[in-house]
């Protein structure tokens, strides 16, 4: 579950528990505008401060932002939404 300022909250179904998800320890009060989990099974999370993408496989993290010498970086700082073609591109919105 995407929060506004608290992060990331998984909820597991079967132990009737939430855990919060701890990745994103520069940014912990981030607001999770989108959350999408891709064909390979990695997460794209869209927040307030930038695009992250989680391969949960290898438990690492990577977070782009903007960089206005890259023209190929994300346009802001921001992702509001997230999803994939049949190509596994993706596409970002911000």
């Amino acid at each position: 579950m995407g929060t506004i300022n608290g992060g990331i909250n998984i909820l597991n179904r079967a132990k009737d528990r939430i855990t919060r998800f701890n990745k994103l320890k520069e940014n912990p009060q981030t607001t999770i505008r989108t959350l999408y989990e891709d064909q390979d099974h990695n997460v794209w999370i869209g927040t307030d401060k930038g695009l992250y993408y989680y391969n949960p496989a290898q438990d690492r993290i990577k977070q782009y932002m903007h960089d206005p010498q890259n023209r190929n970086s994300i346009s802001i700082n921001g992702a509001q939404c997230i999803t994939q073609d049949k190509h596994k591109t993706m596409w970002i919105g911000t």
